[in-house]
């Protein structure tokens, strides 16, 4: 398959995406649709300011501890507690 190239193909492209005011779920899918997620993900990383990327990091491991903790509970019958439940 041969690409092919339009003059001021990316500007329009931006500002189309301005004027539709693209939220992140949008734009994350364009990037999925487009088979560049994890080039977006790796190329933001990589630039970004290391305390940025580290405190994502742990936003999504915490995520990630919430979901297994849920599914443990889940597994076990139990229902989570809510905060009139809490002594």
């Amino acid at each position: 398959m041969t690409k092919e190239t339009f003059p001021n193909t990316v500007q329009v492209i931006i500002d189309m995406l301005k004027r539709m005011d693209v939220d992140g779920e949008t734009m994350q899918h364009i990037l999925k649709e487009t088979g560049m997620d994890h080039q977006m993900l790796k190329q933001l990383m990589l630039t970004s300011n290391i305390n940025h990327v580290k405190d994502f990091y742990r936003e999504a491991l915490d995520q990630e501890d919430d979901r297994y903790l849920n599914e443990w509970d889940d597994d076990r019958g139990l229902e989570s507690e809510t905060e009139e439940e809490v002594f």
